[in-house]
């Protein structure tokens, strides 16, 4: 369970700290490891305002 919490967080600061270029309608990035060396695949993505979530395509994009 830890690791799923670890991984939800690290999504979540990645999507909200990296840099991305989006238009209002997309949001765009990578979920890795805490070392930033490894990608996440699978990992769901969610923006729960928006009642909105995505999984992590093999690269660890979405």
């Amino acid at each position: 369970m830890k690791l799923k919490s670890v991984l939800f967080t690290s999504a979540v600061l990645a999507a909200v700290l990296m840099p991305v270029a989006a238009t209002a309608d997309e949001v765009r990035g990578t979920v890795a490891d805490a070392d930033n060396t490894v990608a996440v695949r699978a990992a769901q993505v969610r923006i729960i305002e928006l009642d909105r979530s995505v999984a992590t395509k093999r690269d660890g994009s979405f």
